[in-house]
């Protein structure tokens, strides 16, 4: 299973490949550094949540898909800020 989701992972465009490797799992997993700052635990709570929910998502769809996206909006929506 682990074979598949890294052939899922190889057969991405040379570009996402390198965006979800040099930036968007260093990103997410930085978040963990500011744990103590405010709102930290938060930020990294959601970070987290996203890349777990991700992780069940490739376990069941044996790769990446489009669906792991899903779990993005769902958890950083409520970031959003108010509007006044």
């Amino acid at each position: 299973m682990i074979q598949q989701i890294w052939q899922s992972y190889r057969r991405l465009p040379l570009w996402v490949q390198l965006w979800v490797a040099l930036i968007l799992v260093p990103v997410n997993a930085a978040s963990l550094f500011f744990v103590t700052q405010p709102a930290g635990a938060w930020l990294a709570l959601m970070a987290v949540g996203a890349m777990l929910c991700n992780g069940v998502l490739m376990l069941v769809e044996r790769g990446f898909s489009k669906v792991m996206a899903l779990p993005h909006v769902l958890i950083w929506t409520p970031m959003r800020a108010p509007q006044s």
